[in-house]
């Protein structure tokens, strides 16, 4: 799924969240603003009108590298949240093995959606112009094929992996970063 989550919280009972979707997937929109109640705005995250200062995290899942301008939209991330919000970055790694040994032809190039490509280096870069500052990195998942096709490994949650599978097969990371006020 594509889509820029941001919420805002007041404590546990007056907790908001907001996704911003780049598709109109009419079931997903349908779940989550019938079923779980939440304030989905359909369109560019660029194009929302929404309020400055307000939201304490803004997660961009597997989302960046599709802006043609991801200067622009880590800028925009930057002016809607609050002095101490959180920005939380997962996006395709150039420096992962795979990505190394089969280049232009790893399967998850995808030249034609993925219109920009990062490894930690160019990311942190990236977030430093954008008035951010990374505070926390990892990598999070890779991708193994099998007889029925890629299939995705996620080790996030278990440090030992990130830190020995992690670092070699990191075809995906996260950055998480706060604004440098």
């Amino acid at each position: 799924m594509l889509g820029v989550q941001l919420v805002f919280s007041q404590g546990r009972k007056g907790s908001q969240l907001s996704d911003i979707w780049c598709r109109d997937l009419a079931i997903c929109l349908e779940l989550r603003r019938d079923v779980l109640g939440l304030n989905v705005i359909t369109g560019n995250f660029l194009d929302a009108r929404l309020p400055e200062r307000f939201f304490d995290i803004v997660t961009m899942w597997n989302v960046l590298e599709h802006f043609s301008d991801p200067l622009q939209s880590l800028t925009k991330a930057r002016e809607v949240l609050n002095k101490s919000g959180t920005l939380l970055v997962e996006t395709l790694n150039t420096d992962s093995l795979a990505f190394r040994i089969f280049g232009r032809n790893h399967p998850l190039f995808a030249p034609s959606y993925h219109c920009v490509f990062f490894n930690v280096k160019t990311l942190k870069r990236m977030l430093d112009k954008s008035g951010f500052r990374a505070i926390w990195e990892a990598p999070i998942q890779s991708y193994v094929r099998t007889p029925r096709g890629y299939r995705t490994l996620r080790y996030f949650k278990y440090r030992l992996l990130r830190g020995s599978f992690g670092k070699l097969f990191n075809d995906v990371i996260l950055v998480a970063a706060t604004t440098c006020e």
